[in-house]
């Protein structure tokens, strides 16, 4: 999503919008732009349930700990 420009911080919020609509357990962003989705979701979601990392151990490392069998990771 890089490629958005002008429009990058609107349509990743627009994300974090659909996040919320669409009842998603658990967020995890990473990288600038997603901090727009991340702060969007936490508006409304379980702030244990929404992380911003910087680093994508960090985050393999939060997927171990807290996924299930059966759990979908998009």
């Amino acid at each position: 999503m890089f490629e958005l420009g002008d429009f990058s911080k609107e349509l990743h919020e627009k994300v974090g919008e659909e996040v919320l609509k669409n009842k998603i357990d658990i967020l995890i962003c990473s990288g600038e732009n997603a901090k727009n989705i991340y702060e969007k979701a936490k508006e409304e979601m379980d702030l244990q349930n929404v992380y911003y990392l910087n680093d994508k151990n960090e985050i393999i490392s939060l997927l171990k700990k807290i996924a299930k069998s059966g759990d979908i990771i998009l």
